[in-house]
């Protein structure tokens, strides 16, 4: 998890608006040098990173938190925000997402049930 006044910085970087991702209840900024400089050293230098949970969703919330980087989803790289759209837009609305996430230095896999 990233310290309470990189979550602060991280979130005045986000535009909820353009930044939103509803059906994960996230608002993401893309993995950038400013970025990684926030939240420290990286395991990969792209992705997207959890800058606030969403005050609104979709109805389903995926079990991220504040600091965290989506990675992939369901084995596919996600190298930005546009793209992370894309590929859970293309997913089938009955399919459990899967998001490899960095979190604490770590990869992990989070599991979205539809």
């Amino acid at each position: 998890m990233v310290a309470t006044h990189s979550t602060d910085e991280l979130a005045q970087l986000a535009d909820p608006a353009k930044n939103l991702v509803p059906s994960l209840g996230i608002v993401g900024i893309e993995v950038s040098q400013k970025v990684a400089n926030i939240v420290g050293e990286l395991r990969m230098s792209s992705g997207v990173i959890v800058a606030a949970k969403a005050a609104e969703t979709s109805g389903l919330e995926a079990p991220l938190e504040v600091g965290d980087v989506i990675h992939r989803v369901n084995g596919e790289p996600v190298t930005s925000l546009d793209d992370l759209q894309a590929r859970l837009k293309a997913l089938d609305v009955s399919s459990p997402v899967v998001l490899q996430v960095e979190r604490d230095s770590r990869l992990q896999d989070v599991i979205q049930e539809q």
